[in-house]
C-alpha cells in the first residue's frame, strides 16, 4: 500500500500573499462590530452617529472599529460640514458581503 502525501495545491497555497491577504480579511470580518459596520456600509453612507444608532453600541468602540477598517483600506470616508461620514472603499468588499450573505 502506498502512502500518498497531501500537496497543499490551488492559488491561496501558491501565493503566499495572496493567502496572508485572505487571513487579514478573514481576521477583521471575525469582529462582530466590524461585520456589522461593513454589512451597514454595503447599504449606502453613513455618519458614525448614525453607525452608533443603528448597532446600539458605544461610540468609542465603533469609532476605533471604523479606523480599524480604515486603515484596512475597507472604508472611506467624507466630510462634510461638521460631520464625518463612512462607505464602503471599493465593490469587492460589496461582492465578498453579498456572497456570504446569498451563501450563509
Amino acid at each position: 500500500m502506498e502512502i500518498r502525501q497531501p500537496k497543499a495545491s490551488g492559488p491561496l497555497f501558491q501565493d503566499k500573499d495572496k493567502c496572508a491577504a485572505v487571513l487579514r480579511m478573514f481576521s477583521l470580518f471575525s469582529n462582530e462590530v466590524r461585520l456589522k459596520i461593513l454589512c451597514l456600509l454595503n447599504e449606502g453612507e453613513f455618519c458614525v452617529h448614525e453607525i452608533v444608532d443603528a448597532l446600539e453600541g458605544k461610540y468609542s468602540n465603533i469609532s476605533q472599529q471604523l479606523k480599524i477598517l480604515s486603515l484596512a483600506g475597507y472604508v472611506d470616508k467624507n466630510r462634510k460640514a461638521n460631520r464625518v461620514y463612512y462607505h464602503l472603499k471599493n465593490n469587492k468588499i460589496k461582492d465578498i458581503l453579498e456572497f456570504l450573505h446569498h451563501h450563509l
